[in-house]
C-alpha cells in the first residue's frame, strides 16, 4: 500500500516543521458476486493502523543567481533586492560580507581610509543582520512561500569621498530553526 499526503492547493494548507500529525486509518470492503455483478456490499472498517507522519523542518529560497544592488550616484538611501522564501519552521540567518558591512572603493583594501568607504545596514523582513552575527527567529514563510525584503542601508548620502566605484559582497545562509 502507498500513501500520499498532499497539502491543498486552494485553499493553501500550511504544515508547520516539527509538528506531528496521526490519524487512524480507515479502509473500506466490497464484495462482489462471481458473476462480476457489482452491487455487493460495502463495509466501512476502522483499522489498528494508525499513520503517523512528522513535518520535516525545512527552508527553501531562490534569488535566480546573484543579485547586484546598485546605488547609482548615491541619490538614495536604500536599496532593496527580494528573496522568494518557503520555510516549515522558523528561520535563521546570517551574513557574511567581504568588506565588513562597508562598500570600498575599487581599488583600496577593507582598511581603506574613512574617505574610500561607505558603511551600510542590512536589513531582512524588517529586522537587522549583523555580518558575523546570528539572526534567530524568524518568521517562517509557510508551503506557500513569500517574497522578503533584503535592503541595504546607508546612512545618509555619502559625502566626502573619494570618486570610483564601491562594492561589498554578501554571502547570506539560510537555515531552518531546531
Amino acid at each position: 500500500m502507498r500513501l500520499r499526503l498532499q497539502a491543498n492547493q486552494n485553499p493553501v494548507e500550511d504544515y508547520e516543521g516539527g509538528r506531528t500529525y496521526s490519524e487512524t486509518l480507515r479502509y473500506a470492503v466490497q464484495c462482489f458476486k462471481t458473476n462480476g455483478d457489482t452491487n455487493g456490499i460495502d463495509q466501512d472498517v476502522i483499522s489498528t493502523l494508525t499513520l503517523t507522519y512528522t513535518t520535516p523542518r525545512l527552508a527553501q529560497f531562490n534569488t535566480a543567481g546573484p543579485v547586484n544592488l546598485d546605488f547609482r550616484n548615491f541619490t538614495a538611501t536604500s536599496q532593496t533586492a527580494r528573496i522568494n522564501m518557503r520555510s516549515t519552521s522558523r528561520i535563521a540567518m546570517s551574513a557574511v560580507t567581504s568588506n565588513g558591512g562597508r562598500m570600498v572603493r575599487r581599488g583600496s583594501n577593507a582598511s581603506a581610509s574613512e574617505n574610500a568607504v561607505i558603511p551600510y545596514s542590512i536589513i531582512f523582513n524588517g529586522r537587522q543582520l549583523v555580518p558575523g552575527q546570528r539572526l534567530n527567529g524568524l518568521e517562517r514563510a509557510g508551503i506557500a512561500g513569500a517574497n522578503l525584503p533584503l535592503v541595504l542601508q546607508l546612512d545618509g548620502i555619502p559625502s566626502g569621498k573619494l570618486a570610483g566605484s564601491y562594492t561589498d559582497t554578501i554571502i547570506l545562509t539560510i537555515e531552518p530553526e531546531p
